[in-house]
């Protein structure tokens, strides 16, 4: 059998005051757990696009995406290797809603919250510790870096992705 790779988009969202955007999860083993807004990709959907739905979905915010912060790789609590593109933006527009159970709160943080706050409330902490360290120093891909050049029957067919 095949490994599966889940690919996930990650909106770190900034206030322009210097903090960021951190929501904490209400499913499954991710509950209680604060994490940047991500969630999986979707066959045939442009990363970017999947930051911005996941993004709208979790906070009812939208942002200005202008870099990305870095691609991440490693596995999951549950064992899948996982592939994290992490999207950089200015907060745009929108009010704070939450999804009713998938979301249990949003807030703006500083580095130095996140830093205050004991691994065990942090989801993957040695992932959002180092995509927060890199965000920190500025670390900056263009847009440009992911490029979508599959569509679903090539996806489904190369079994590339991990439904589910």
């Amino acid at each position: 059998m095949k490994a599966k790779i889940r690919v996930s988009a990650t909106a770190i969202v900034l206030d322009g005051r210097g903090r960021f955007l951190m929501v904490c999860e209400g499913q499954g083993q991710k509950a209680g757990k604060w994490n940047f807004p991500t969630g999986r990709v979707r066959l045939e959907e442009d990363v970017l696009a999947a930051a911005h739905r996941e993004l709208l979905e979790e906070t009812g915010l939208t942002a200005e995406m202008d870099g990305i912060v870095g691609i991440y790789r490693y596995r999951s609590p549950a064992g899948h290797h996982a592939v994290r593109v992490v999207y950089r933006g200015l907060y745009q527009g929108g009010q704070v809603r939450l999804p009713q159970s998938e979301i249990l709160d949003a807030v703006w943080m500083s580095h130095d919250d996140l830093r205050k706050l004991p691994d065990k409330s942090i989801w993957i902490p040695r992932v959002i510790r180092t995509i927060a360290t890199d965000l920190q120093t500025n670390a900056s891909l263009p847009l440009t870096v992911v490029t979508s050049l599959y569509g679903k029957r090539d996806a489904a067919r190369e079994g590339l992705f991990a439904n589910g």
